[in-house]
């Protein structure tokens, strides 16, 4: 009869620890300013006024800006002018890999 073949174990080996990844840096606004436009813009609505944003912001991929007049995509930084009310909040919304901070402003 053969010997039988001694039994081979090997204690269990922990796969190697995964060090843990800093989740990305929220968007940060740095500025924004909401002023009036130089020169003269024609606002259609004899009520609303024409106003210029002006953004920047920094750990951010976009921005939506959102007035009376629906929501539009822009640049990190920049500046969008429009009309709209007084008393009107716009409101400016910058997103990136660490999510999405907003700001609003009131037109004045």
């Amino acid at each position: 009869e053969p010997d039988p073949q001694p039994e081979v174990t090997t204690a269990p080996t922990d796969p190697e620890p995964v060090p843990p990844t800093d989740p990305p840096p929220a968007p940060v606004i740095v500025r924004f300013t909401l002023s009036t436009p130089a020169g003269a813009i024609f606002c259609p609505n004899s009520s609303d006024a024409a106003r210029t944003a002006r953004w920047f912001t920094e750990e951010t991929t976009g921005v939506t800006i959102t007035t009376p007049n629906g929501t539009t995509p822009f640049d990190p930084s920049g500046s969008h002018t429009f009309c709209a009310p007084t008393g009107s909040a716009i409101t400016l919304t910058a997103t990136g890999p660490g999510g999405s901070t907003t700001e609003t402003e009131t037109v004045a």
